[in-house]
């Protein structure tokens, strides 16, 4: 996870609490974890404190740990696809490639509910929701199809640029 390795921890943290989480090497561009049952398979993003760089267009469930306040959140990938749609992009101008969601925290500093509060888990609710948020996902079709659209058009622009550079003198 990241180029600090702080999530390091947290991602070995999220495999001991759910019995079906498995982490993947490092540098997955696929994701930092992979849930698999027999029914079920799918990819995972683990952050740790700060949601940065997370990739809408992945169309991932995205597990948060604040560890100041011992707080665990699980993001469905439609609800990140809808902040993104709120939000400029970070590193790049389009908020659907990637966006920077903040701190994670259930309460502001004036103990007011933040929206992460919707999001809020316990170590022994983890796994399950997680599985819910994947199911969330996947429930909301045109959103998974405009996910799967925004990662063609990026990989068809990268091609067309990079052969558009190649001819440049």
């Amino acid at each position: 996870m990241g180029i600090t390795k702080s999530g390091d921890k947290t991602e070995n943290l999220v495999e001991s609490l759910c019995k079906n989480v498995k982490v993947l090497r490092r540098g997955s561009a696929l994701g930092d974890a992979e849930y698999v049952t027999e029914g079920e398979e799918f990819y995972i993003e683990i952050k740790k404190t700060t949601l940065n760089q997370v990739r809408p267009y992945k169309y991932i469930p995205v597990v948060a740990y604040n560890p100041d306040d011992d707080d665990w959140f699980v993001i469905p990938p439609d609800d990140i696809l809808d902040m993104a749609s709120k939000r400029k992009g970070q590193h790049t101008l389009n908020p659907f490639v990637c966006i920077g969601l903040g701190k994670v925290s259930r309460f502001t500093a004036n103990d007011n509910p933040r929206v992460w509060d919707d999001y809020h888990t316990t170590p022994s609710r983890l796994e399950d929701d997680i599985v819910s948020a994947f199911r969330k996902g996947e429930s909301s079709r045109r959103k998974k199809r405009f996910a799967q659209s925004v990662l063609k058009t990026l990989k068809e622009t990268v091609m067309a640029q990079k052969n558009e550079y190649g001819s440049v003198e």
